[in-house]
């Protein structure tokens, strides 16, 4: 039987998120061209399950803190309003509580922020005067059909 090999270890924060996001995709590359019982279980068992930034934290509070990350961008949003209307249609880029900049297109904009901050939480939003209310219910008046 062949020798398990151990899943390759890769830093991927740099000051260049290009090469780390080449450098993710080699490894992932790497990771699905390899037969799943080639790995070792200690590094499969840790592939599969990582650790959690906090051990007393769970996946629920990590999206509750990102959730609080974003309620940062949208106050600052709020805040900042009257002196972005000027670019009124224009995508606006907010990381905590500053805005980075502003860009013609939505897909600028969302380059910019991960060149920026990284996988760290940030916000695109489109500058508009009075928001559009976006309202979905399950409530659509049909009979249930069981």
């Amino acid at each position: 039987m062949a020798e398990k090999m151990a899943l390759p270890q890769v830093n991927y924060v740099s000051d260049n998120p290009e090469q780390d996001w080449e450098r993710f995709q080699d490894a992932m590359k790497h990771i699905l061209s390899v037969p799943k019982d080639a790995y070792s279980d200690e590094a499969s068992h840790k592939a599969a399950k990582p650790e959690p930034l906090n051990p007393r934290q769970n996946h629920h509070d990590r999206g509750q803190k990102m959730a609080l990350a974003l309620e940062q961008e949208l106050q600052t949003y709020k805040r900042e309003l009257a002196n972005l209307l000027p670019q009124q249609g224009k995508f606006v880029l907010i990381q905590d509580d500053k805005v980075i900049d502003v860009f013609g297109t939505y897909e600028d904009a969302l380059k910019a922020g991960y060149k920026v901050a990284g996988l760290e939480p940030f916000m695109v939003k489109q500058i508009q005067a009075i928001e559009q209310v976006q309202f979905i219910t399950r409530d659509i008046g049909l009979p249930c059909l069981s």
